[in-house]
């Protein structure tokens, strides 16, 4: 029996690029005005071409409320060879000879070990959040693990059933091998109690090498430093912050992929975070878990697997927060839509509408999806399905910026929708999808196969009549703290160029000039020494970093302005900041 456990698709987010010049030369368009996603006509032929197989999702795993893992379980998060003088071990020894790209080492054995044992006790794998939850205690730091498991029963010893087991075991170590592409770390383990044996053999790409970090912090934050083993283009990365909360790490700008250095703060009131790393690579929009880890603000690593409390874990009573339950009879997205949005009024959040037309087009494309995650159908579909379904095309408005998670529950005819939130809300991308605030609409394509309901969420931030003032609020919000922090007065307001900034939004909202000109066109209308200008653009504004030029300066004058710029054949449209700048006497 062959499963996966992958990591989730993330979005690039906040694709940045601009740069200062002294009203001169002009900044490079970006890839937020490339089109990055299949139009309407390709979702529609990817609908009606492919073959779906008869099953979509894998069968309904045992459910436990709690599980304790026994055995050595790791301190810090680091990559260990691992050997022992088991047959088994000395089998895959054998198999990956020759492979200077495969490592067995000590987290993979530990996954093994964990995951077999609870085969072992149960019958089957566990479910997608208590495999997490057994990945990230062993310190592994694969971007994903694939299983290939043997059972058997038999009162034989173990040496009997090697000889039994070691062609159909190399069979398996094999097929493993075969699963991933790239460099891989690989783990085996095997059990023989009471009658009951289990082989389990893991894999995973090893995308990321890691400089050891401990799994218990000693400050208010947690850098993790390492070396991706392909080349990226760029990496972000996001922690969980208590109930449903979390924060981006800050990437160290004078760190050269392929090395990288993040730090992410952590709640020291959090007994557990989860820290989710995705690189992207140059063209997509798409990007990869290279490395899902979890630390212990709290004090001590946790060794027993409990199910999250997320939903209806806030106060019953809690005054000005609505009860967003749904009308009996409501179908999955209705469900699902009250429960994200009765979590985001507990937090202080505006409600998200549900898309009705987005939701449609969801729904159909829903068991294509799972079908790929399931490779039962290409991968590559999953991909084309995120990126069209991210790209709003049903949605009411001007999207800007959008979130994708996905989930799949088991065991709940006709519910299990609180299974799913819990499930989406453990990962930090499925948080940043779901509970920014930023976002207003969301949409929703389920499917069940037999016990199981699998659905994809997407959420979308669009435009609305006050966004480009409430942005340049933001913008400047923004400014003055990044300069408290380095002691300095807030900007003060640069007269006699804010026309000239409106005018040239303008011509850029009303596409009448590009990006791509917008310094040029500020350079032609200013001419005044001393004056520099900086241009910027991105889907949202959470990760905009000042440039020293800014923050540092000692007596700073601004004007700005922002607004956005929708090209032809793309769904989405950027938010563009114009902004001059000098230094007041």
């Amino acid at each position: 029996m062959h499963t996966k456990m992958a990591g989730m698709l993330a979005l690039a987010g906040a694709v940045m690029f601009g740069g200062t010049t002294g009203c001169g030369g002009s900044s490079k368009r970006g890839s937020v005005f490339e089109n990055h996603f299949p139009t309407r006509d390709e979702l529609a032929k990817l609908e009606s071409t492919t073959r779906l197989p008869g099953k979509v999702l894998a069968a309904s795993p045992p459910m436990v409320d709690t599980w304790r893992l026994g055995g050595s379980l790791p301190s810090q998060l680091v990559t260990l060879t691992h050997s022992d003088e088991s047959p088994w071990h000395q089998q895959l020894t054998q198999v990956i000879a020759g492979r200077g790209n495969v490592t067995l080492t000590e987290d993979m054995y530990c996954v093994a070990r964990v995951l077999g044992s609870f085969v072992m006790d149960n019958g089957g794998m566990p479910t997608r959040l208590l495999r997490d939850f057994m990945v990230r205690r062993c310190g592994s730091t694969v971007a994903g693990v694939s299983t290939n498991v043997l059972t058997g029963s038999d009162s034989a010893s173990e040496s009997s059933i090697f000889t039994a087991w070691k062609d159909q075991a190399q069979g398996m170590m094999k097929d493993s091998l075969g699963l991933e592409k790239g460099p891989l770390a690989m783990g085996v383990w095997f059990g023989n109690q009471d009658g009951r044996q289990v082989l389990m053999v893991v894999s995973g790409r090893r995308l990321v090498s890691m400089e050891p970090v401990a799994l218990v912090p000693t400050g208010d934050e947690v850098v993790l430093t390492g070396t991706l083993s392909e080349t990226f283009q760029s990496v972000r990365a996001v922690i969980n912050h208590g109930r449903f909360g979390y924060a981006r790490c800050k990437d160290d700008q004078k760190v050269a992929l392929p090395r990288f250095s993040l730090r992410c703060p952590v709640v020291r009131e959090d007994a557990s975070e989860i820290i989710e790393l995705v690189a992207f690579k140059k063209g997509r929009y798409l990007g990869e878990t290279v490395l899902e880890t979890v630390t212990y603000p709290g004090g001590a690593p946790i060794n027993v697997f409990s199910r999250a409390q997320l939903v209806g874990a806030g106060e019953a009573d809690e005054p000005g927060v609505p009860s967003a339950a749904p009308a009996p009879g409501a179908d999955t997205a209705t469900r699902l839509t009250a429960l994200v949005n009765d979590l985001r009024a507990q937090a202080g959040m505006g409600p998200m509408a549900l898309s009705a037309a987005q939701t449609a087009q969801s729904r159909r494309l829903a068991p294509l999806y799972f079908a790929a995650m399931s490779r039962e159908v290409s991968e590559a579909i999953g991909d084309t399905i995120v990126l069209g379904l991210i790209a709003g095309w049903e949605i009411d408005g001007l999207v800007r910026d959008g979130g994708f998670t996905a989930g799949v529950a088991y065991g709940s005819a006709g519910g299990g929708e609180e299974e799913l939130l819990e499930q989406m809300a453990s990962r930090p991308f499925g948080r940043e999808a779901l509970f920014d605030e930023s976002m207003q609409h969301i949409a929703i394509g389920d499917v069940r196969s037999g016990d199981g309901l699998g659905v994809l969420v997407t959420t979308y931030a669009t435009f609305t009549p006050t966004s480009s003032k409430q942005a340049l609020a933001h913008v400047l919000d923004g400014l003055n703290a990044a300069r408290a922090r380095n002691g300095l007065a807030p900007a003060s307001i640069l007269g006699g160029v804010s026309g000239v900034l409106k005018k040239v939004g303008t011509m850029i909202k009303r596409n009448e000039l590009s990006y791509d000109d917008a310094a040029q066109a500020l350079v032609d209308s200013v001419d005044q020494p001393g004056l520099f200008c900086y241009s910027w653009a991105a889907n949202s504004l959470d990760e905009l970093e000042m440039p020293d030029e800014l923050v540092k300066k000692k007596n700073l004058a601004v004007a700005a302005v922002v607004t956005y710029q929708k090209v032809k054949g793309v769904p989405w449209a950027p938010y563009v900041l114009l902004l001059i700048y000098g230094e007041t006497r």
